[in-house]
């Protein structure tokens, strides 16, 4: 460790690979949360430095010479389970160039198994639990000619052999005092939405950008792991701050097409209201895309959003069979599944339904009632999932429970790998794969879907991002 004030570099891994078949839909969107925290690094005076290694499609070889190069003391690095090897590749690499360094890891899956990290992982030094900008800035000060962790709440770490779990750090209750994210750090030409993010509007779709206007879910749906995090307990921006990032997104860095990319974005009806008229008032060459859930939307909540340049709206639909929704506490009915996304066709915004495939007691029957619901409420997009038992999620206690998990190799631990983690009582692993191409098959090659989405599509580019889902569709259901 140098003296003086140490050198940070934070790095987000590379880790498109892990989409496997549909790699090629995938987007690539800003490392929000690293940049969130280089900002606030960088207000307290930190020497930090961001580097985003998957929009710059680098290798981990690349890494190690982008390391080599720069004088650092500390790395750190987001975990997310899919692209956990990736995040420790990295800090294995930087111990390498430079054994003395301290290696931070944060993010979702470190907060779910900070002590298994840890015990598993000689590379990892810190994890940093839930929300990451206060802890990292406290624990960058704190590494200061000798180390003073016990002094860091929110925070995990390794010290003479033992593994210390210190007292969690409240959750920040003031969300306008954070500095808007380091968005000069990273390569912002280079993002781009996934294919799912698209659906003929007929606007630009770059450049673009991911933003969050709120942190935290009230609802208790067992297979998310958002409250790690955020906490069950929302908490909001101001719409004014949210617009004046907002102002800064498009005037310094000409975003044409905005991800907000809340929990439930809707769910602050009043607040959401205020955000849509501040952009109806500024009346930019922008458009957005939000994520909500079926009771959370109306038809003059729809129509403002259209107003206010929404061109697609995102539901977890999740499934067409009410006893699975149940067993999710998901919260909602199919009759309100049905409402909503014809209230949305009504009033002209587009469409996006997802849905899981493989829940637990799922059958054959049950998935043939969510390829049919998927049809019966015409989104103008689809996305099947296979069921991830994310770590830190009433889920994986239920698989575990009822032996249904089969495959503990992180990589496969996403929602769009080649192979499934789980079976169910019924339907074996295969079996489940399987059916997510059947559910792709039948929503996707029906010829006037084929036909609808070919007369919607209006420029070049949605072209260009058509026929990269395409071929990811075909990959999917026939590789």
């Amino acid at each position: 460790m140098n003296r003086g004030s140490p050198s940070v570099v934070l790095i987000n891994p590379p880790y498109l690979k892990y989409y496997g078949p549909v790699e090629l839909a995938a987007g690539i969107v800003q490392p929000i949360g690293l940049a969130s925290i280089a900002s606030l690094a960088e207000k307290e005076g930190i020497n930090v430095k961001l580097f985003d290694a998957n929009a710059e499609r680098c290798t981990i070889n690349d890494l190690a010479k982008f390391l080599e190069r720069y004088q650092y003391d500390i790395v750190g690095v987001p975990s997310f389970t899919m692209s956990l090897t990736s995040s420790i590749d990295v800090l294995r690499v930087a111990k390498k160039i430079n054994p003395s360094c301290l290696t931070v890891i944060g993010g979702p899956h470190a907060t779910a198994t900070p002590v298994e990290l840890l015990e598993e992982y000689s590379e990892v030094d810190v994890v940093v639990r839930g929300e990451g900008e206060y802890t990292f800035v406290d624990l960058v000060r704190n590494v200061e000619g000798k180390l003073r962790f016990k002094e860091v709440p929110g925070i995990t770490y390794r010290h003479d052999g033992l593994i210390y779990n210190n007292p969690s750090r409240p959750l920040i209750e003031e969300l306008d005092a954070l500095p808007f994210p380091a968005y000069h750090m990273l390569p912002m030409k280079k993002y781009r939405p996934g294919i799912h993010h698209v659906a003929g509007c007929g606007r630009k779709l770059t450049p673009f950008c991911a933003i969050f206007t709120s942190r935290g879910c009230p609802f208790e749906c067992t297979f998310c792991a958002s409250h790690l995090i955020w906490s069950r307990r929302v908490r909001y921006r101001s719409a004014s701050n949210i617009l004046a990032e907002i102002d800064l997104l498009v005037n310094e860095y000409k975003i044409r097409y905005l991800d907000i990319d809340d929990d439930t974005f809707t769910i602050n009806r009043e607040r959401c209201l205020e955000v849509l008229s501040g952009l109806i008032e500024r009346n930019y060459d922008l458009h957005f895309t939000c994520l909500t859930r079926v009771d959370c939307i109306d038809t003059e909540l729809i129509s403002k959003m259209r107003a206010a340049g929404c061109s697609l709206i995102r539901f977890g639909v999740e499934s067409g069979a009410q006893e699975i929704l149940n067993n999710m506490k998901k919260g909602i009915s199919i009759d309100e599944i049905r409402k909503a996304f014809r209230l949305t066709r009504e009033v002209g915004v587009s469409t996006h339904a997802s849905f899981m495939l493989g829940y637990p007691n799922e059958t054959y029957k049950t998935f043939r009632k969510t390829v049919d619901l998927a049809k019966q409420i015409k989104p103008d997009l689809a996305q099947f999932f296979i069921t991830v038992p994310f770590p830190g999620t009433a889920l994986l206690d239920t698989v575990r429970k009822k032996d249904l998990l089969i495959e503990r190799e992180w990589k496969y631990w996403g929602q769009m790998t080649d192979k499934s983690v789980l079976r169910t009582e019924t339907l074996s692993a295969e079996e489940l794969i399987s059916l997510r191409k059947e559910a792709y098959r039948q929503f996707y090659l029906r010829p006037n879907f084929i036909v609808r989405r070919l007369t919607q599509i209006k420029t070049i580019e949605e072209a260009s991002f058509y026929l990269r889902g395409l071929l990811s569709v075909i990959r999917l259901i026939f590789e």
